[in-house]
């Protein structure tokens, strides 16, 4: 998914979290991955506002124009951030006409999007074992209001859904998804956690704005919602019983004060493994009715690049709550 070359032709979208400022003569460019990047350059205010805009809507050639930077100065800020994956093309997304050819380059965009997630703070202690109880039963306990959510914005897109396949299609996962709070609510007590606890501990903040940030599209834009399965249920290929039970066996290594909530954590991937859900709502929505047009293409990878900027808060606001709080039925490690 990394660009290999920039041209005129290229319709960039800046990774989520990117934001771009100008400071003591230089415009920077800030991101949630391990760089943030400076130019120098004499007409910055310019290239600020065209790097600011890049959200798939136009190629390299049309922010020349637009915004009177040369197409060889955009490319030569383009290649480093696209190199470091901060930059994708929307351009296959948007002019692919066959169903699968688009579900492939629309999904190969949330894909490479959804690796970041786990390339911050919160996953590298998990991954690292120095993760606490506290920490991974708050992970457990925020992810079962998660999934309370998913039956509520899963819910709306249903009943609102004025198509019959569609309102089919979206009934249908949201009965299978319907039942997998009490996952975690085991899980959790089997850690020691009641599940009084588990439920009556609100949701954070963050865990809230992930789950409005679904109701919201639930309410007005059934693809759009559908779209936000890209990432949720990403990878698109290659994601394997074996692979998930590997994954979960040595996390499980790493924390035997978390076994139950880990194993309602593989018990809810397998399922959707099970189910078939990397076959998500949008690949039938477009084998159906064919590929969405640009602008509503647009609008989704907006708003899944919103998603994982929630990802990113959600997982953020799990390590910095629960890092200051002991959770009864534990000793903290």
């Amino acid at each position: 998914m990394r660009l290999q070359s920039i041209d005129e032709t290229t319709r960039p979208i800046l990774a989520p979290g990117t934001t771009v400022r100008q400071d003591d003569g230089e415009v920077v460019v800030a991101t949630m991955y391990p760089s943030d990047y400076a130019f120098t350059c004499v007409n910055g205010s310019l290239l600020r506002y065209a790097l600011s805009q890049f959200d798939g809507r136009s190629t390299v050639a049309e922010a020349s124009r637009n915004f009177g930077v040369s197409v060889s100065q955009l490319r030569d800020v383009l290649l480093p951030l696209a190199a470091d994956g901060i930059v994708v093309d929307a351009s296959q997304a948007l002019q692919a006409t066959d169903p699968e050819r688009y579900m492939e380059s629309f999904c190969a965009i949330g894909d490479f999007w959804a690796l970041n997630i786990f390339d911050q703070p919160f996953w590298h202690l998990v991954r690292s074992g120095g993760a606490s109880r506290d920490i991974l039963l708050g992970w457990g306990i925020q992810f079962y209001h998660r999934v309370c959510g998913a039956n509520v914005h899963n819910s709306i897109a249903a009943s609102g859904a004025t198509d019959p396949a569609i309102r089919g299609w979206l009934s249908q996962h949201y009965h299978e998804e319907s039942d997998h709070a009490r996952i975690f609510l085991r899980g959790l007590a089997q850690d020691g956690l009641p599940e009084a606890e588990a439920v009556n501990r609100a949701a954070l903040p963050t865990t809230q704005q992930l789950i409005e940030h679904s109701i919201r599209l639930a309410r007005t834009d059934q693809i759009a919602y559908s779209s936000l399965d890209s990432l949720q249920q990403s990878p698109r290929h290659g994601q394997t019983v074996e692979l998930i039970n590997d994954q979960f066996d040595r996390m499980s290594a790493l924390y035997p004060y978390a076994q139950g909530t880990l194993n309602a954590f593989r018990a809810h991937t397998l399922i959707d493994i099970e189910l078939d859900h990397s076959d998500i709502v949008l690949d039938k929505m477009v084998r159906a009715f064919g590929p969405p047009p640009p602008e509503q293409t647009l609008k989704m990878l907006m708003v899944t690049r919103e998603l994982v900027e929630h990802f990113h808060m959600f997982f953020d606001g799990i390590l910095k709550h629960f890092s200051k709080v002991t959770l009864p039925g534990g000793a903290r490690h």
